[in-house]
């Protein structure tokens, strides 16, 4: 394993990586990855993403995914998967944009064979690049500083998302400028603010679930209907599942 440098910190960072390609036609996009719970795990992660040959794109699935990957949500063959909180979520929404009814497995079985797939229906992303275990943990200001740059966008959590918010936006909204997906549903509501900038027009998307406290927006960016909910980590109240799929079935309603 290569030893983390700020040189890699800074390419991966640089780096607009994806889970399935731009190609496919419905992207999800979080706050940010799972894990660098420690600058060891951080390290392993994005050194071994270096040795790899720094890819902007990767699968969680099917061809072109790492190789013999077994765990809960991808299990051996005969074992039931388990679903995973947010993708399972995500493929909720995917079930109400397609039009198919709502069912675990379903969900599963778009989980474990299609989900972030090479020419599958989505592409997983994040508006900030590093992975982190949760909001407040930053471990990436013991990275040894490069004197060659002269800013550390790393020193704290707090400089690197004032540092690279503004270039997540426009990278963002220049990929839905060249590839016109059919949708983006952001689950980043604490940066609707933010995200709303990229759109044309938009509205408070009302569900019509009164037990149901998540919330969203929904717009437009040139062809592509965005939405903008609540991230099912975060705690809401009423039936969470539901409101995905009916989140799904807006877009759909709204699509060309």
């Amino acid at each position: 394993m290569t030893e983390l440098d700020h040189s890699i910190l800074r390419e991966y960072a640089n780096t607009f990586r994806t889970y399935g390609d731009l190609s496919n036609n419905v992207w999800f996009m979080g706050l940010e990855e799972g894990g660098g719970g420690s600058l060891k795990q951080a390290a392993t992660k994005l050194c071994a993403w270096k040795d790899n040959g720094s890819k902007s794109e990767e699968y969680l699935s099917g061809p072109g995914a790492e190789p013999g990957v077994v765990n809960k949500f991808f299990p051996a063959a005969g074992k039931q998967a388990q679903l995973q909180k947010t993708w399972s979520n995500q493929l909720r929404v995917l079930l109400g944009i397609q039009g198919e009814e709502l069912s675990n497995d379903s969900v599963r079985q778009l989980q474990t064979t299609a989900h972030g797939t090479a020419g599958g229906p989505t592409c997983l992303m994040e508006l900030f690049p590093l992975p982190c275990k949760d909001a407040g943990s930053w471990v990436y200001n013991k990275v040894p500083f490069d004197e060659k740059v002269d800013v550390n966008d790393f020193v704290s959590k707090k400089s690197y998302y004032s540092a690279y918010l503004p270039r997540r936006l426009d990278k963002i909204k220049s990929i839905l400028s060249e590839h016109k997906p059919q949708a983006l549903v952001c689950m980043t509501w604490t940066y609707r603010d933010s995200l709303l900038t990229l759109l044309d027009s938009y509205e408070t998307l009302d569900l019509n679930l009164p037990s149901c406290n998540a919330k969203a927006i929904i717009g437009k960016c040139g062809p592509t209907v965005v939405v903008i909910c609540t991230h099912p980590s975060e705690r809401s109240k009423g039936p969470r599942n539901q409101f995905y799929f009916e989140v799904g079935n807006a877009i759909r309603a709204r699509m060309n």
